[in-house]
């Protein structure tokens, strides 16, 4: 990192200040290096002449002039090993001083020989990916973790994300977002992103708003804009603040149950969103549905990507579904108008089918900023049995290739007026924070609850929050009664209502 630019950057003073605060330094590269034939510093120069010396550059690529550099450049090949391992070693400073992300740019073009051609059949950014991936685990045992403006089949290997490029910003141009994200999945990519706000342009306090939310429901959630663009929700206005607001901090408030899928997405490949032909393949309704998608098992998110919507149009597929902010029984296997209210632009259809159990934590300003010591589990009975795999580790390192991780596999069956759930005992080394699971089992009108033993029933949920030991209450919610029971997590045990 550049001493002048950033004070403290490179004995990494600076990248540990941000980390007291809960940010973490990503940095953007370039697959290219300035020529020897200009005026620039002798550490630029040396670079350059060692990759003419080792014929390092893009095969039959002339020079071209850097538009941020404002010098001629030429393209690095990283599809040979020793460039990716040349390159590699001038990033150890940058990495050893705390940039633990890397932002691949425009390595998915190179000019052909007449300078006026661009040539995108390339495996550029494939080869960065790899490069940074190689790397950074040949010195280190942080995860490795790449964004990328194109993807290739077997990237994902690589710690590699995409993201959909420079788009512009407004309704039209984010509605487009939703197709490619599924797109993207489709051929097997389970980390995509967008430019929230879009790339080029100011977006409208409302279309700002509607995507902070539409993100809030995709795989890597984060803004960007261009030169002296900002997308800090405060800069839109109060009502797109609130909105975006009420959007980011519901995102933190189900991370145990979006990191037990990224956990399924390293099992099988399948991540956080999947589109709505994988969760119900014998529903042609569903085959080009690009207005929704399942988010985990358990929800299926329909943002709402219209300007000055008073409504949206929204298909459910078969089955007993739940809104999941409003409450509201739904009988699927139809098209429901579903109200939208075009003054606050905080509406987020979202909907949790029957058998869902979805994991929360209590909302904080990042991630890690506090132990988390209790995950509420919000269980929706159905017919039949369903399951949810709690998930943790370390969330740093690799230690969870070699067992260190916390992964508990929890199963509902539900028939008629009973409903047991069962939790298998653990299995990894890692020590999870968790002490408590806080069971809550809607819509149930159940009149006692067996856990080995009968569980003592408290009066109310305050009191629950403050058992040391089991207990369990009966409440109500947007959803109708429920049964709520707090218990010890880190071993097996099973519970009954009827």
């Amino acid at each position: 990192m550049a001493p002048n630019k950033f004070p403290g950057g490179a004995d990494g003073s600076f990248a540990a200040e941000m980390r007291q605060q809960g940010i973490k330094l990503t940095g953007i590269l370039k697959p290219r290096l300035v020529m020897t034939n200009v005026d620039i510093p002798p550490t630029l120069h040396t670079a350059s002449a060692y990759a003419e010396a080792h014929n390092f550059w893009y095969p039959n690529e002339p020079a071209v002039l850097d538009g941020g550099a404002n010098r001629p450049t030429r393209d690095v090949n990283f599809a040979l090993p020793e460039a990716r391992t040349w390159f590699w070693d001038h990033l150890k400073d940058a990495f050893n001083s705390g940039m633990i992300g890397w932002w691949n740019d425009e390595a998915d073009h190179t000019w052909l020989q007449d300078s006026t051609t661009m040539d995108f059949n390339n495996f550029q950014f494939f080869n960065m990916g790899r490069m940074l991936y190689d790397g950074q685990r040949s010195i280190s045992n942080l995860r490795v973790w790449s964004l990328n403006r194109n993807y290739y089949l077997g990237a994902q290997r690589y710690g590699y994300a995409e993201w959909s490029g420079d788009t512009q910003t407004g309704f039209v141009s984010m509605q487009h977002q939703r197709a490619r994200m599924l797109a993207t999945l489709d051929i097997g990519e389970p980390h995509w992103g967008m430019d929230v706000g879009g790339f080029v342009g100011r977006p409208s306090p409302e279309n700002y708003a509607r995507w902070i939310e539409f993100a809030t429901f995709v795989p890597i959630d984060r803004v960007h804009g261009t030169f002296n663009q900002k997308r800090q929700p405060w800069v839109y206005g109060p009502v797109a603040e609130n909105a975006a607001t009420q959007a980011i901090r519901f995102r933190y408030k189900l991370l145990p149950y979006i990191y037990s899928f990224e956990r399924q997405a390293t099992e099988t490949g399948v991540g956080i969103v999947r589109p709505l032909f994988w969760a119900f393949p014998n529903d042609g309704n569903v085959a080009d549905d690009s207005n929704a998608w399942m988010f985990g098992d358990s929800l299926l998110a329909a943002p709402v990507l219209s300007p000055g919507a008073t409504s949206e149009k929204i298909y459910l597929p078969a089955g007993i579904w739940f809104d999941y902010f409003r409450g509201t029984k739904i009988v699927g296997g139809r098209t429901i108008d579903y109200t939208v209210d075009p003054n606050t632009w905080a509406d987020m259809p979202l909907f949790v089918h029957e058998g869902g159990i979805i994991a929360s934590q209590p909302v904080m300003d990042y991630v890690d900023q506090h132990p988390v010591k209790e995950v509420t589990l919000d269980f929706f009975p159905g017919q039949g049995t369903s399951r949810f795999i709690s998930y943790d580790d370390d969330g740093t390192t690799y230690a969870y290739e070699k067992g260190a991780y916390y992964r508990q596999v929890i199963e509902m069956t539900s028939a008629a007026e009973a409903t047991k759930i069962d939790f298998a005992a653990p299995t990894g080394t890692f020590e999870s924070a968790l002490k408590f699971y806080v069971l809550k089992v809607h819509q149930h009108p159940a009149k006692k609850l067996h856990m080995e033993a009968d569980l003592p029933k408290v009066a109310s949920e305050e009191t629950l929050s403050a058992c040391s030991a089991a207990c369990w209450t009966q409440g109500k919610d947007q959803f109708g009664v429920f049964v709520e029971a707090k218990v010890p997590a880190g071993h097996a045990f099973s519970f009954s209502l009827r």
